[in-house]
């Protein structure tokens, strides 16, 4: 059976990189054969607002959190070198829904480990 994997990933700071990177991981999730489909709806919010505007990038914000709390989500799938305030509003609505949240990258995984350990 297919889930639906709510892909997350810090944006600021290099946003043409960090969005070259998420393309990335949805190929490779595309192409693993494995039964997921990657989605990122806020990669949309990202080209069409201005996250320097904060209407815009509360507008944003709002779409991501709505779009997790809809009930079409499986799972939240973190990537990327450290959990932006994006992410970790992500995370919050991930676990009040009771959906995975699982950390994907290394460094990720090492702050979760890290946050456990304490």
């Amino acid at each position: 059976m297919s889930k639906i994997v709510y892909i997350s990933h810090p944006v600021g700071g290099d946003e043409s990189g960090n969005l070259e990177k998420v393309m990335d991981i949805g190929r490779r999730i595309n192409l693993s054969g494995a039964e997921v489909v990657p989605f990122c709806p806020w990669i949309f919010d990202v080209m069409c607002l201005d996250g320097s505007v904060e209407g815009e990038r509360a507008l944003g914000i709002r779409n991501r959190l709505l779009v997790l709390r809809s009930g079409i989500v499986d799972e939240l799938w973190l990537y990327g070198d450290y959990i932006s305030s994006g992410m970790f509003l992500e995370i919050e609505v991930a676990r009040e829904m009771g959906l995975g949240v699982l950390a994907m990258s290394s460094s990720i995984q090492e702050i979760f480990k890290t946050k456990n350990e304490k």
